[in-house]
């Protein structure tokens, strides 16, 4: 009888075995020219490693994406690719997917993925420089060069290439250098000089605002700058980024800055309220999902999808 169950036993373990080469040789391959197509399609493993918490969050992240990008006619921007980077964390894809996604964030807004990586701080630093160190930590030292160079940026070329105002884009550029003047790769921020960085910066975006009654997004200073309002808005005060939502709202929904930004902002209200955020954004354990009742409120409250 023992030799009987034993037999069973071996046989089960080789099935088992079978099963898993198979899902194995099945398993999804991303390239850089499918990523977009099977992405819309693909049903993420459980790996063993994942918690339940981290696949569920992985999972549901994955799927705002896609809703995202629907919503834009399957076009992808670096904030989906951002939050797809988010959700491969979570999930535990392998290194090279986390990557490809990377790359393609990074190909097709440096500037404003440099701008995520301050906004979310030393969380994501650590965090990515231990997951894709190969690919993040140079495009990372770069982010210096972006921010202290000013030879990288020519206003007068790039204002009269996109047909825009002079003016405007220098002083948004000189707002967004400021943005990141202290905020540097290595040591502490020197909170001394750059708080009233941001505090001035901040006064600028309102008396802009003001002047012009609308976000200074992609049509007025164009693909380069569009996220430099948000990212000032990001660095202030709770009570600013909650009287700017609405405002970044509807430069979504006219095309002048992309949708994942406000979701971001989302989190970090309410991640700093509440203790839990709607959308899955914000890196580290501290913060819970919020239930789905508090997530379509929190949609239908912001016009979101």
């Amino acid at each position: 009888m023992k030799k009987l169950n034993l037999m069973f036993f071996v046989i089960a373990l080789l099935l088992a075995l079978q099963t898993s080469l198979f899902a194995q040789s099945k398993a999804v391959k991303f390239t850089e020219k499918n990523l977009e197509q099977k992405i819309l399609t693909y049903k993420p493993p459980h790996r063993e490693n994942v918690s339940k918490k981290d696949f569920d969050r992985g999972v549901f992240i994955l799927n705002e994406v896609r809703k995202d990008i629907k919503k834009d006619n399957l076009k992808f921007s670096y904030s989906d690719y951002w939050n797809l980077m988010t959700s491969f964390h979570y999930l535990e894809e392998p290194q090279e997917h986390a990557v490809l996604v990377f790359q393609k964030a990074i190909d097709d807004n440096p500037k404003s993925i440099c701008e995520y990586i301050d906004a979310f701080g030393e969380k994501a630093v650590t965090r990515l420089s231990n997951s894709i160190p190969e690919v993040f930590l140079p495009f990372y030292k770069n982010c210096d060069k972006m921010k202290s160079a000013e030879e990288i940026f020519d206003s007068q070329k790039y204002a009269k290439e996109n047909k825009l105002d002079l003016a405007l884009v220098q002083l948004i550029h000189h707002i967004s250098e400021d943005d990141q003047k202290y905020r540097k790769v290595s040591g502490d921020i020197d909170w001394s000089k750059q708080t009233p960085l941001d505090k001035r910066n901040m006064q600028l975006i309102d008396s802009l605002y003001n002047n012009k009654h609308t976000y200074i997004g992609r049509s007025l200073v164009g693909k380069e700058l569009e996220s430099t309002m948000w990212a000032v808005i990001q660095h202030s005060k709770i009570e600013t980024m909650e009287k700017y939502l609405p405002i970044m709202h509807a430069a979504v929904k006219k095309g002048e800055l992309s949708e994942g930004t406000i979701k971001l902002t989302i989190d970090r209200i309410y991640c700093d309220k509440y203790n839990y955020q709607p959308f899955g954004s914000q890196f580290g354990g501290s913060c819970e999902l919020s239930s789905n009742d508090v997530r379509e409120k929190v949609k239908q409250k912001y016009g979101l999808k």
